[in-house]
């Protein structure tokens, strides 16, 4: 299970990331909120981009290294990962 304060700041550093890309995102934030948020209700931890649920605690995606006891890729890698093909899904949707 991943730690609560691991995945705060994991958002935390995505969102300024986000932020800091052109002043029009850093209007849209200040406007209707972050892109990316995290919710739990106790016992169920999930983050969302833009509304949509892309990680939980209960069903976690990432590939787990039994030989290192860990997940191969970290909470904000595979966080920054979901956003990068959700974005590139987007930006092929024909309007």
């Amino acid at each position: 299970m991943t730690n609560i304060k691991t995945i705060d700041k994991a958002v935390m550093g995505i969102n300024i990331d986000i932020i800091n890309m052109s002043p029009k995102i850093q209007s849209f934030v200040e406007n209707y909120g972050d892109l990316l948020e995290y919710r739990s209700d106790g016992n169920q931890v999930v983050i969302l981009f833009l509304g949509i649920n892309i990680w939980n605690d209960d069903d976690d995606p990432r590939e787990y290294d039994d030989e290192k006891d860990t997940y191969k890729l970290s909470i904000e890698e595979f966080v920054r990962d979901e956003i990068r093909e959700m974005i590139s899904v987007f930006s092929g949707i024909r309007i």
